[in-house]
């Protein structure tokens, strides 16, 4: 995390949960099903990801969409 906060979920109904904070690390599995969500609404939250993969591998879960 780079600024503002984050909120991950994972699992497989979202059950999991965490509160990203600048200069926190997450680690989220391949294919781990997950979410983020900016916690304000006012403050941008920017991050930085990294993949071991040249292209994005996302599968929209539409049980996940709130």
């Amino acid at each position: 995390m780079l600024s503002g906060r984050l909120r991950v979920k994972w699992g497989d109904q979202l059950e999991q949960e965490v509160t990203l904070e600048p200069r926190d690390l997450v680690y989220v599995p391949p294919r781990e099903t997950h979410v983020l969500e900016n916690v304000s609404d006012t403050e941008p939250a920017e991050y930085v990801v990294a993949r071991d993969s040249s292209h994005e591998d996302a599968v929209i879960v539409p049980w996940a969409e709130q």
